[in-house]
């Protein structure tokens, strides 16, 4: 993943292989660009350049669950603070109607303050 910054915030860079720009693949950018809620990483844009789907989202230094678990565990508390905000932002996306299809250590991103939006 390459970062960057933004006029106003620093942002994520992914680039994804596309033979072609499928259906599915501009369904997903529409329900992202369609998201706000300080429990759901922000989506600020994207762009097809040749074959590469570039998605740029909002960065959060604090990396993934599934980067923080290699060197060992977490403590409880920690596990219990991470699942209430994960649940609060899988809460905000069932009351939109969404469904997230791939929970995992490594789709749960993490800020390094301690609260949403706060750094």
């Amino acid at each position: 993943m390459k970062t960057s910054r933004c006029a106003t915030s620093p942002v994520g860079f992914f680039r994804l292989h596309c033979s072609h720009l499928s259906g599915r693949a501009q369904s997903e950018i529409s329900i992202l660009s369609s998201l706000d809620s300080p429990f759901v990483t922000k989506y600020e844009g994207s762009w097809l350049r040749g074959t590469e789907l570039w998605i740029v989202m909002e960065y959060l230094a604090g990396g993934s669950c599934g980067d923080l678990l290699k060197p060992g565990t977490f403590k409880e508390d920690y596990i219990a603070i991470i699942l209430r905000e994960l649940l609060k932002g899988l809460e905000y996306l069932h009351e939109e109607g969404k469904l997230h299809r791939d929970i995992k250590g490594g789709s749960c991103l993490l800020y390094t303050s301690p609260s949403p939006r706060d750094s």
